[in-house]
């Protein structure tokens, strides 16, 4: 049979579809297994991968370091969507071989995507084949012969392979070599996360999928019961916090994306593992922080065979940003071309549900605004200032439009697990990486950040900035109309996923479970809350706030303008009569202060302590 129709039947083999929606897959990655993989390479000192935008080391991999090269974050420049594609792979130099044992199983499907590329720049022609073999036989399954791309011309990764598997077979093998007129100069082949998937039934413990929505510098006391100022602009957001359970008391533990992000998808505080800031003076310590294996929500649904995608407008998350780290999305897919790419961003998350809806998955998409500079589409800047006509009120229009704007893609999301059939069978969590400050007397400048307080985030630690939305839905789980009491954190929610999808939690993890408040509104014991940020940390009871500013932090804030100091000075407030945080009152309790600075210091060892006490602690 001519290799062009055999590769037409495959493709149309590939792409059948489930044969019923109630199939679950269950996933086997084969680069898990990297360390009992034969690897053979002709030449090892051809097709290295450069670390460059196109190249990164897959941090999180747990082979041994003399194949762990092979095991690589390779990134894709869309740039009709602005799409930054991010996933690992398997990355061979041409000519070279990879063999995988496979587990036992009937109804076995491979599925991978090839990408053959040319860091010359000559387009020169790659043959990728893959075999199944057993101890007597072998059958190639799928074969094709392309000219390779340079890195900056690919336009997206090519669709998935997908490949029945016979009963037979014991193992594959993945193979990249050069045509017959081609020298393999500098020639790499990367496989897309080559995995086997079968029919199984669903385990009770991964029975739910989880869609973790993070709405951009979104306040919580502009969406659900929080927002008593002004009438709403943000009806999908009430919504779908009346189907659950929120939390007015929800705080984040940093004030700004970095600490925040890496925080909700740990379960940790930031100084607690480390990455309170990633270059300590001038020094770089990502790999320090790697080699301690974060216990990434994304790593430990990835092992209990969850597929975990990123929809993200996040720089943060490329290890190649000198600020970055990879938080081990299986498929991570960063937009970052404006502060107006909702659209962009949703239309993928859905497509990521689609197509993995007989699977078990994780989609965290990250929406920016209302995220700076305000620029809302003109129907929802004019419901904004509808809602806030008549009213003397401190919120900017433009931001609430950009609210009202956001709230329309979170509906395209949700509208999204409905029409999948998903909406029972999906955790849906909804938060804020961080605030933004609005009032006048929080106003401040930052001569060391170049900046000014208002209308931004990240340079004050009032409840304007840490203050977020905190809710979680789940029709036949979670209670609906719920209004929890309890203070959450940002900490808390990957225990309270890992508790919901009955999968263990790392002991590392400083966070509490939600969980029975969730289901059953158990009440749960006050605890404070620890936040900061690079040079100043804050302790938050349902009664007081204390504000701790060490000697490198240059804002003044109005509201404290009698107490700033050039060292360590700090500011109380009285929160639950003064929510607001107008009167500052340290000099008038200083019992409150003492007692209050003693736990925020203890606070701050413990979690020094947990990280293991090696370098700065600021």
């Amino acid at each position: 049979m001519p290799l062009r129709i055999l590769l037409l039947l495959l493709t149309l083999t590939a792409a059948a579809a489930p044969s019923h929606a109630e199939e679950i897959y269950l996933t086997h990655y084969l680069l898990d297994q990297l360390d009992e993989a034969v690897i053979e390479v002709k030449d090892s000192r051809r097709g290295q991968l450069p670390s460059d935008r196109y190249f990164q080391p897959y941090y999180h991999s747990t082979a041994r370091e003399e194949v762990r090269k092979y095991h690589a974050r390779v990134i894709v420049h869309e740039k009709g969507d602005g799409i930054r594609d991010m996933r690992d792979a398997l990355t061979l130099p041409v000519p070279a071989t990879a063999t995988f044992a496979l587990p036992e199983g009937e109804g076995r499907f491979l599925l991978f995507s090839p990408l053959s590329l040319d860091l010359k720049r000559k387009g020169r022609g790659v043959v990728t084949t893959v075999v199944c073999t057993d101890q007597q036989r072998e059958r190639i399954l799928w074969q094709d012969e392309t000219k390779a791309m340079t890195p900056s011309r690919v336009p997206a990764w090519p669709a998935s392979v997908r490949l029945p598997l016979p009963d037979w077979c014991e193992a594959v093998r993945f193979s990249a070599g050069t045509g017959p007129d081609t020298k393999a100069g500098k020639l790499v082949t990367a496989w897309d996360r080559p995995r086997i998937e079968q029919p199984g039934e669903t385990q009770e413990k991964s029975r739910y999928n989880v869609l973790f929505i993070v709405v951009d510098a979104l306040r919580s006391d502009v969406v659900g019961v929080h927002r008593t100022a002004f009438p709403t602009v943000s009806p999908a957001m009430d919504e779908l916090e009346q189907s659950g359970t929120t939390f007015p008391n929800g705080f984040a533990n940093g004030n700004t994306t970095l600490l925040s992000m890496n925080t909700m998808l740990l379960g940790t505080h930031p100084r607690a593992l480390g990455f309170l800031t990633l270059r300590w003076a001038g020094t770089d310590r990502r790999q320090w922080f790697y080699d301690q294996e974060p216990p990434y929500l994304t790593l430990l649904l990835h092992r209990a065979g969850y597929v975990a995608y990123g929809a993200t407008h996040n720089h943060l998350y490329f290890p190649g940003y000198k600020y970055g780290v990879d938080p081990g999305f299986d498929v991570l897919q960063d937009c970052s071309r404006d502060t107006r790419d909702h659209p962009i961003l949703t239309a993928r998350t859905v497509r990521f549900m689609e197509e993995n809806r007989h699977r078990r998955f994780l989609a965290q998409v990250n929406l920016i605004g209302p995220h700076q500079p305000y620029t809302p589409p003109p129907e929802c800047r004019e419901r904004a200032r509808e809602a806030l006509k008549g009213l003397d009120v401190m919120y900017d229009p433009n931001y609430l439009g950009e609210v009202c704007w956001v709230d329309q893609h979170v509906r395209l999301l949700v509208e999204a697990l409905d029409e999948l059939g998903l909406r029972e069978s999906t955790l849906v969590v909804l938060t804020a990486d961080h605030g933004e400050v609005m009032d006048p007397l929080h106003d401040c400048h930052s001569a060391r950040d170049s900046r000014r307080c208002r209308y931004l985030h990240g340079l004050t630690l009032f409840d304007e900035e840490i203050n977020v939305p905190i809710m979680f839905s789940l029709p036949g789980l979670i209670k609906p109309g719920q209004v929890a009491p309890d203070v959450a954190q940002h900490v808390d929610i990957v225990p309270t996923l890992l508790d919901l999808l009955g999968i263990a939690r790392d002991q590392r993890m400083t966070g509490r479970s939600l969980a029975g408040v969730l289901t059953d509104g158990e009440r749960l014991e006050e605890v404070p809350v620890f936040a900061e940020r690079w040079v100043s940390r804050t302790l938050r009871t349902l009664k007081y706030k204390l504000i701790f500013h060490t000697r490198k932090d240059d804002v003044c804030p109005k509201v404290a303008a009698e107490v700033c100091k050039s060292r360590h000075w700090v500011e109380l407030y009285d929160v639950q009569n003064d929510p607001e945080e107008r009167v500052e009152i340290s000099r008038e309790l200083p019992g409150v202060v003492k007692e209050m600075e003693e736990k925020l210091e203890e606070m701050r060892a413990l979690f020094y302590q947990q990280s293991g006490g090696d370098g700065p602690n600021p």
